[in-house]
């Protein structure tokens, strides 16, 4: 599901000081499994095409994410795509331009892939994820 803009940017303000926290991913992560209450995936560098991201918290809670500055992919050659659970689920947006958007699953996983072309050279992208501190329970 995708959140108004006002909505996104004061859920990020309120947890800004939290986001920012020291996990994060490392330009040679192309993929992974992540339980942290809240990190950040930045862009891999290395010659793999795809990378799968899975963030996985209890059920019950909600994850969400906030992708930063996408303009520097190169549409055709590259994208960003968040599905709605595990790898396989429905896609919520394949992504090559835009600036801040996010994203809320409807379970607890939500998975982010990123995909270019073998000749293409990666470019920067970050993401963060947090749990929705305002989904039901």
């Amino acid at each position: 599901m995708r959140l108004s803009r006002a909505f996104a940017w004061a859920l990020l303000c309120t947890t800004a000081t939290t986001v920012t926290a020291p996990y994060a991913t490392a330009p040679s992560d192309c993929g992974g499994h992540y339980t942290d209450d809240y990190g950040r995936i930045i862009n891999y560098v290395g010659p793999k095409t795809e990378c799968v991201w899975v963030i996985e918290y209890e059920p019950g809670e909600i994850p969400m994410v906030a992708i930063q500055d996408l303009s520097k992919l190169t549409c055709g050659k590259e994208y960003v795509e968040v599905l709605d659970g595990p790898p396989g689920s429905e896609s919520l947006a394949r992504i090559c331009r835009g600036f801040t958007t996010f994203y809320r699953s409807s379970s607890n996983i939500i998975t982010i892939k990123y995909s270019r072309e073998p000749s293409h050279p990666p470019s920067f992208f970050e993401i963060y994820y947090f749990i929705d501190v305002w989904a039901p329970k």
